[in-house]
């Protein structure tokens, strides 16, 4: 860890001790920024440090919320329910990256 650690720029080394408080303290995070995939580079950066799962998922105008919460399949002629990454995530106590939130739907 302190090997990619030292490649780290200041900004990046503060930026990551942003995100390990809020994390310890239980609190979700909201990266905004320019357009680039600095925001991205530093959660996952993150999450590799600390050894947090991630569930990925990049959003499109095209996203719903059943993409992201749970939504209804049809098998044969049972319907069952499958879990977004938005629900594994809170399940399972992993971090939920969402990219481009900007490009949906309000």
């Amino acid at each position: 860890k302190s090997d990619v650690v030292a490649t780290f720029s200041q900004q990046t080394l503060q930026d990551l001790q942003f995100l390990m408080k809020k994390d310890q303290m239980g609190q979700d995070v909201f990266l905004l920024g320019p357009p680039g995939s600095r925001k991205r580079r530093l959660a996952m950066a993150y999450c590799e440090l600390f050894q947090r799962e991630v569930e990925f998922v990049s959003i499109s105008q095209d996203t719903t919320v059943s993409d992201l919460k749970q939504r209804r399949e049809i098998i044969g002629k049972s319907v069952i329910f499958t879990d977004g990454p938005a629900v594994r995530a809170a399940i399972n106590g992993r971090v939920l990256l969402l990219e481009g939130v900007e490009k949906a739907e309000r």
